[in-house]
């Protein structure tokens, strides 16, 4: 039997959060949904005892991103490993696929 992400063509997202010290941490969203047009705002689930999670809990900085079909070598690297204990922020700049979002944080 298939699993239920596997029975439709769903949009596949990646949460990016940010530590104290801008670091950032992505990770594969299987559930985002639209709760608002105006203001635009989405809900999405997030696991407990993540670095995604306590990343939310210092900062108010995410970005939600749609991820293309070019990137689907991603799902596994950001989605099955922990942002706790692999920087992933050190393994997309060594891959060249990482771009800051408007220019900076303050």
């Amino acid at each position: 039997m298939k699993k239920p992400w596997n029975l439709i063509n769903t949009p596949i997202y990646s949460l990016a959060t940010y530590n104290n010290n801008n670091v950032v941490n992505m990770n594969i969203c299987t559930y985002v949904n639209a709760i608002s047009m105006k203001p635009k705002k989405y809900a999405i689930a997030v696991y407990n005892d993540t670095q995604t999670l306590a990343n939310i809990e210092q900062s108010e900085i995410a970005v939600l991103q749609l991820l293309s079909n070019e990137q689907y070598f991603l799902i596994k690297k950001l989605g099955q490993t922990s942002g706790i204990n692999y920087n992933k922020q050190q393994y997309l700049t060594k891959k060249n696929l990482l771009e800051l979002w408007q220019q900076h944080f303050d």
